[in-house]
C-alpha cells in the first residue's frame, strides 16, 4: 500500500520506521567505514562486525521489551549523540596501536564488539520501544513495522552506495542524520487527527529530548 492511500494514522508511524531503517543502516555503515580504516581491512573483520552489530541490536531489543512507550522520544533524542562519541571512540582506538600495526585477531574482536555496542544497543531499543508505542498509539501492527523498517534499510543502503560511500565525510553524514532524526521527532509529538485515535503516551507528560545537539547529533539502524 502505498503512501498516499494511508491515512495520516497510517503514514506517521510508516514513515518514521521508514526512516529509522535508513538511518540505522547508515549509521551502522559509517561505524563500520571507520572500524574497517583501525583494522587495516582484516579479512575477517566484515563477517564478524555484522554479528557484533546484529548481537547488540538484538540484545538492545530485548533489554527494551518491557520499557514505556514514553521513553521513545528520548531514545531517539540521544541516539545522535551516541553516534558521535561512538565514531570518536573508533578513531581515539588507534592510539592502541603503533603506527602501521597490524592488529591482532583477539583485539580485533574484543575491540569491534566493544566499539559497536553503544550505538547498536541503542538501534534495538529504539524499534522494539517504537512499535510498542505505534501499536498503542495507531494501531499500528508489527508486521508493518518491520516491512517499512526493511524499505528503508534498502533506501538507506542504496542513498549511502551512491552518494555518501566515497563522496561526504562522516561528520556531515552525522550532520545529515539529524534531519531525518528531527522528522521522526516531530511525528513523534504531531497530535494525531480524526475520529478514534487515541492520545499517545507521550502526549500526556512526555518531554522531548534535547536534540538541539543534533544541530551540532552523531553515529549512529
Amino acid at each position: 500500500m502505498s503512501l498516499h492511500l494511508m491515512d495520516r494514522s497510517r503514514a506517521a508511524p510508516a514513515s518514521g520506521f521508514f526512516l529509522y531503517g535508513a538511518c540505522a543502516l547508515i549509521a551502522q555503515l559509517l561505524c563500520l567505514q571507520e572500524l574497517l580504516i583501525v583494522f587495516a581491512g582484516h579479512e575477517l573483520f566484515l563477517g564478524f562486525s555484522l554479528a557484533a552489530w546484529m548481537g547488540w541490536v538484538g540484545i538492545g531489543s530485548w533489554l527494551a521489551r518491557h520499557q514505556s512507550a514514553g521513553k521513545l522520544g528520548a531514545l531517539i533524542g540521544w541516539s545522535i549523540p551516541l553516534l558521535i562519541t561512538n565514531l570518536i571512540a573508533i578513531r581515539l582506538s588507534k592510539c592502541l596501536f603503533e603506527f602501521g600495526m597490524l592488529v591482532g585477531l583477539l583485539p580485533m574482536l574484543i575491540l569491534t564488539t566493544v566499539l559497536l555496542a553503544p550505538i547498536g544497543l541503542t538501534t534495538g531499543a529504539i524499534f522494539t520501544v517504537g512499535c510498542a508505542w505505534a501499536e498503542g498509539r495507531y494501531g499500528f501492527r508489527i508486521g508493518n513495522a518491520y516491512l517499512w523498517e526493511t524499505l528503508g534499510a534498502a533506501f538507506g543502503g542504496i542513498l549511502y552506495s551512491s552518494l555518501i560511500a566515497g563522496r561526504i565525510s562522516p561528520e556531515w553524514s552525522v550532520v545529515g542524520l539529524a534531519v531525518p532524526i528531527t522528522l521522526v521527532i516531530w511525528f513523534l509529538f504531531t497530535p494525531p487527527r480524526g475520529p478514534g485515535l487515541a492520545r499517545g503516551p507521550l502526549e500526556r507528560g512526555g518531554v522531548p529530548p534535547p536534540v538541539t545537539c543534533t544541530a551540532c547529533p552523531g553515529l549512529s539502524p
